[in-house]
């Protein structure tokens, strides 16, 4: 993970470098050169936010949220933080008036609160994700959701971590990291049916500098 100055660099300019997920496709946007306001709502989201409620009410503003319909599987214990499996679920009918806008995962105790922030739209048809993320050390792990009609769902587990990632130092610097040239694997099924809901699985390499 890269510290606070890529942080800073990256609020200057007021533009994301996030993997942002669209429906069921994975795009990843390398650098900071890259307006993903063009395409989504994440101007703004790279500020260096204090913890994790610092972030929701910068996202959400003071909403109330709802736990029913939010699942999120996280091992209650991990030895080390550096690849901490997560699957986050939404139950809903993936209509237009019942589908997650954005699902935001965020690590209080990480350097930057905000892990990562996946999009949707009901021709995903189903509101589900499974990834990895880095963790520092034990901390809450929170999955924040935006739904079409208007609420909020919020979900708080606690991961205790023998071994935290960003203990692992790393090697580069800011050339480096804005001269990152990620790697993208996707694998489908040879075969579907027509209007049959698959599973994409996507490997991304990127710096992981936010967990």
């Amino acid at each position: 993970m890269f510290g606070e100055k890529i942080n800073r660099v990256i609020l200057n300019q007021k533009i994301s470098r996030r993997g942002v997920i669209l429906g069921s496709t994975a795009f990843f946007f390398k650098g900071a050169n890259y307006a993903l306001s063009q395409i989504t709502d994440l101007d703004g989201y790279d500020a260096i936010w204090r913890d994790t409620e610092e972030a929701l009410d910068n996202f959400f503003g003071k909403v109330k949220y709802l736990a029913q319909g939010l699942f999120v599987d996280i091992p209650k214990y991990v030895e080390v933080g550096s690849s901490v499996p997560i699957t986050v679920r939404v139950d809903c009918e993936m209509t237009d008036h019942d589908f997650p806008k954005v699902i935001h995962v965020l690590a209080n105790k990480n350097p930057g609160p905000h892990v990562m922030s996946a999009f949707f739209s009901p021709k995903a048809g189903k509101a589900e994700f499974s990834t990895r993320i880095r963790l520092e050390q034990s901390q809450v792990v929170t999955v924040a959701v935006q739904m079409s009609d208007g609420t909020y769902l919020r979900v708080d587990k606690y991961v205790n971590v023998s071994f935290g990632a960003c203990g692992q130092v790393g090697e580069g610097d800011l050339d480096t990291v804005f001269n990152f040239e990620p790697k993208s694997k996707i694998r489908v099924p040879e075969n579907a049916q027509e209007n049959e809901i698959i599973s994409l699985k996507a490997l991304i390499s990127h710096p992981m500098e936010t967990g």
